[in-house]
């Protein structure tokens, strides 16, 4: 079973990818601060460290595949633009916010997978403040990620919960 994800997340697309990564990462956030999971599983330190060393593994394997497919998607993207549009300048207006988009998520993914390497060093010399304190900002630059990739529906819905969240915090 496990080979058979493996290969199906071989061939996942960038959103799928990003969702797969941001997952993991809450899976290590989780791992790092078990104390606030009444549900995280015991595990001596040892096994957590393993457990959390494969999980960011598997993470910065993702981030560099995500490398050449945020490339690739981006040039697909100007292609479809010029293909689509009569008009240059609206051509043009969209080739610029695609290029920025993309841009912008490969800065944000690079800047997510030298976090996660940075969290591996951690992780190794026991440093566990600053595992959950780089673990917390990954996870923060992996859903910026995952926000430059909502559709119209998932900002929608994005938005209704922060605005609850809102709600709830002014009336306490």
């Amino acid at each position: 079973m496990a080979a058979l994800t493996e290969v199906i997340e071989l061939f996942a697309d960038v959103k799928t990818l990003i969702e797969l990564a941001y997952s993991g990462q809450q899976g290590v956030v989780r791992l790092l601060n078990p104390n606030d999971d009444a549900n995280a599983p015991e595990l001596d330190p040892d096994d957590r460290a393993r457990v959390i060393t494969e999980l960011v593994d598997d993470n910065l394997g993702r981030l560099a595949r995500l490398e050449s497919l945020l490339r690739e998607e981006g040039e697909s993207a100007v292609a479809a633009i010029d293909e689509q549009s009569a008009d240059a300048a609206d051509a043009a207006s969209a080739r610029q916010a695609s290029g920025q988009r993309y841009q912008l998520a490969e800065e944000v993914r690079r800047r997510a997978a030298e976090g996660l390497a940075e969290l591996v060093d951690h992780v190794a010399r026991g440093s566990a403040e600053a595992a959950r304190a780089q673990a917390a900002e990954t996870l923060t630059d992996l859903e910026e990620l995952r926000r430059l990739f909502f559709s119209i529906v998932e900002h929608l819905a994005a938005l209704l919960a922060d605005q609850g969240d809102t709600h709830d915090a002014t009336a306490t």
